[in-house]
């Protein structure tokens, strides 16, 4: 499994610790990008970059970069 997390520069500290303190399988390969633009959102270059740490010959692909934001999430849970 790949993972790219986009994160803000003053996030990398706190991205860093959780993942040294986290029990990642060694098939797992976890990555993060500093997005420091907070306006651009680069999923391609997020996806590249995923695909490059897998080491087989075939993948399945799975964006997760759209999430709602919170006042649509609420709004379209609670009517």
């Amino acid at each position: 499994m790949s993972i790219v997390f986009c994160i803000p520069p003053s996030e990398v500290a706190n991205f860093t610790r959780l993942y040294q303190s986290s029990a990642i399988r060694p098939n797992m390969k976890i990555i993060y990008y500093v997005q420091n633009d907070p306006n651009l959102y680069p999923v391609n270059y997020l996806r590249n970059l995923a695909i490059k740490q897998v080491n087989t010959t075939h993948f399945y692909l799975s964006d997760m970069d759209v999430w709602p934001s919170c006042p649509s999430k609420c709004t379209s849970t609670h009517s």
